[in-house]
């Protein structure tokens, strides 16, 4: 019978991802949390119940 090590074996991919890239990706996710804070402030959501 043999052990098995659940070490990963050989050394893990090595890729760099563009700082443009990485900085285009923030501003989306910036934008998108600004509009979905804006949406949820001017009270366009139905689930909202202020009654």
């Amino acid at each position: 019978m043999t052990c098995s090590s659940s070490d990963p074996k050989g050394n893990p991919p090595n890729f760099t991802i563009p700082e443009p890239l990485i900085n285009l990706v923030r501003l989306l996710a910036r934008e998108a949390a600004r509009s979905d804070f804006a949406t949820r402030c001017n009270g366009e959501d139905p689930e909202v119940d202020h009654g």
